[in-house]
């Protein structure tokens, strides 16, 4: 029987479609659930640390920036790039006579080594430190992650009824292939009935 595109020619989707298709959205579903639960626990952290947590400063060990161009695309073939310029700092606080170290914390153009940075520090992880713009959760990350976790339960559903039709089908063709053998095994024994028959009028005479 002739395939095309991982179907056969009925309709009916092959197995190895089948569970491509269902391991796939089975690893988009759980990759995007974990995400999500990071983002949410990262968020969490960050409320709690700004709301519970005690406010401390951390001085700046070492500044750098980092620059980025976007190109973008406009009508009649036209392009403009834009550049981004991000600071970013080396600190170092103090919590309960120990010392902890940031790594690229967001500072403005005017930060100088030396210059304190206000952060946020809970008692039970001072070493996690929280910044006042961690609370923020980014609109464009939820909405990636959400289109991920339907597209991954669509891709799941999508395996389990074709899976349904694909055990369907082979139900009926099971079925047909008795049918069709009981049918033979009648022809044959009906022959064999109406041969001994003749046999035995052969055996009168």
């Amino acid at each position: 029987m002739a395939r095309r595109s991982g179907l056969l020619t009925t309709g009916i989707p092959m197995k190895s479609s089948v569970i491509v298709c269902g391991i796939l959205g089975a690893v988009i579903l759980l990759f995007s659930s974990i995400c999500i639960f990071i983002s949410v626990e990262r968020y969490n952290y960050a409320k709690r640390a700004v709301s519970e947590g005690d406010s401390v400063y951390a001085t700046c060990t070492q500044k750098w920036s980092e620059t980025k161009t976007v190109t973008r695309k406009h009508k009649h073939s036209l392009r403009t790039k834009t550049k981004t310029t991000y600071y970013y700092a080396n600190a170092m606080y103090i919590y309960n006579d120990q010392k902890y170290y940031c790594n690229k914390l967001s500072v403005d153009s005017s930060m100088q080594v030396g210059d304190q940075i206000h952060i946020y520090v809970l008692p039970e992880n001072p070493a996690r430190y929280v910044e006042p713009g961690d609370r923020t959760v980014s609109l464009f990350s939820v909405i990636l992650y959400s289109a991920m976790i339907i597209f991954g339960v669509t891709l799941v559903f999508s395996a389990i009824s074709q899976s349904r039709r694909l055990k369907k089908y082979r139900s009926a063709q099971n079925l047909n292939s008795t049918y069709q053998n009981n049918g033979m095994n009648n022809t044959y024994q009906g022959y064999n009935d109406s041969n001994n028959t003749y046999q035995g009028h052969n055996n009168q005479w």
